[in-house]
């Protein structure tokens, strides 16, 4: 039951109170509260209302904190999100893919911090709440993507002349009449010919993970362009609107996961963290 029980998600009570708790113990918050104690109680017990005050202003002010919200759950709740995303492990394109992918995700967060409307805001922030899974899942495929890549150009397949022994090798079947040799060049041959067809497929599969990619940093620029347009309060359904903005981050992560994990199964990738 325990098991069941952790994978539920979490209500907004517990959401609450772990940003509450954030808000109350932060170290600005505590050096007020013990401010107030030692003038309150050697000073003047009327501090005590003047930092009480003053300590309630700064909770408050916390709390209206979305980014500060966010981040603090998802390292209380989501800490697989927070971890750090090491650029330096990335070279070429799939490092370009990451770097678009994280200012696009600060694009998206900076208009969500922006926008005036508390309700809208809070809507948006809720909606967007995958952004950070979805660079961290951008961030796996590329590692593994360029680890297949990598271990494609290390092994040099001239293709022109594998394809010219499996030809040389089909005539040799065809016209050798010795049993043992007929079945020494059917086995090379096969050889060959499965060398060749791995060399492809790999090649094809590094093509499609590059395509989804590409639609992952998309989807992302569209996430943009719909929280610009949802924070003008130019939509006539913000439940609509924000579900559709939801809806796509979530369906982009579950398909870069399946991708990441194909990558496993198929070429025994570990974790490149």
């Amino acid at each position: 039951m325990s098991q069941t029980q952790q994978k539920q998600p979490p209500t907004q009570s517990q959401k609450f109170r772990i940003i509450l708790l954030n808000a109350m113990t932060r170290p600005l918050s505590a050096a007020v509260v013990a401010i107030t104690l030692i003038v309150g109680f050697l000073v003047n017990p009327w501090f005590f209302a003047v930092g009480g005050a003053f300590y309630a202003f700064l909770v408050w002010s916390t709390l209206q904190d979305t980014g500060e919200s966010k981040q603090v759950l998802n390292e209380v709740l989501y800490p697989e999100r927070t971890r750090k995303l090491d650029l330096n492990k990335l070279q070429g394109g799939y490092r370009d893919a990451l770097t678009n992918a994280l200012n696009t995700r600060k694009k998206i967060e900076t208009a969500v911090a922006e926008t005036d409307d508390p309700g809208i805001r809070k809507a948006l922030t809720d909606s967007t709440d995958n952004l950070d899974e979805l660079t961290g899942t951008i961030y796996d495929l590329a590692l593994k993507a360029q680890n297949v890549e990598t271990s494609l150009q290390g092994f040099r397949l001239d293709v022109g002349d594998v394809q010219s022994s499996i030809m040389s090798l089909q005539n040799l079947v065809k016209n050798t009449t010795d049993p043992f040799s007929k079945g020494q060049y059917q086995a090379t041959l096969e050889g060959k010919q499965q060398q060749l067809k791995n060399y492809h497929d790999t090649t094809e599969a590094l093509n499609r993970w590059h395509a989804q990619l590409d639609n992952a940093l998309s989807t992302l620029d569209t996430i943009l362009s719909q929280v610009l347009r949802i924070r003008s309060s130019e939509v006539l359904s913000l439940s609509s609107a924000t579900d559709e903005v939801s809806t796509s981050l979530r369906d982009q992560v579950q398909q870069l996961k399946a991708t990441s994990d194909a990558l496993d199964s198929v070429y025994g990738l570990g974790d490149h963290k």
